[in-house]
């Protein structure tokens, strides 16, 4: 098996980092109008940062990021979660909760339990 360049939206944008999950990947890629992070694989858990369990066969920004006005810098996956620390120092998680891994102050339900958490939300532990 020979290595393959990713296809799609990434295919002529300069990528900085990467991070793997388990069956997922993320890129902080250079654009313009400043740094994006993209996902790409299974969307189990709400992990790729969409909104959803949908996984994505090619590489998508995530627009939330934008949206919480991150300047993201440095990204990290875990097996079932995501984060992306911004310019600011400002931190965002995402993906399932279990353990207290996603950390924010809406991830534990009434009951005391975690839950998903399908697109990025500031911590409230890490930030400002």
């Amino acid at each position: 098996m020979q290595p393959q360049p990713l296809l799609g939206p990434l295919e002529n944008i300069p990528v900085v980092q990467i991070a793997a999950g388990y069956c997922y990947l993320l890129a902080l890629a250079f654009q313009p109008s400043g740094m994006s992070v993209y996902s790409v694989g299974c969307g189990l858990g709400g992990k790729l940062g969409h909104g959803s369990k949908t996984d994505e066969k090619y590489p998508r920004r995530i627009e939330q990021l934008t949206a919480l006005n991150l300047n993201p810098t440095v990204i990290a996956a875990g097996a079932w979660h995501a984060a992306v620390v911004g310019k600011d120092g400002r931190v965002c998680t995402w993906g399932w909760g279990r353990n207290g891994y996603v950390y924010t102050h809406t991830s534990w339900d009434q009951n005391g339990l975690n839950r998903l958490i399908f697109r990025p939300q500031l911590t409230t532990i890490f930030g400002p």
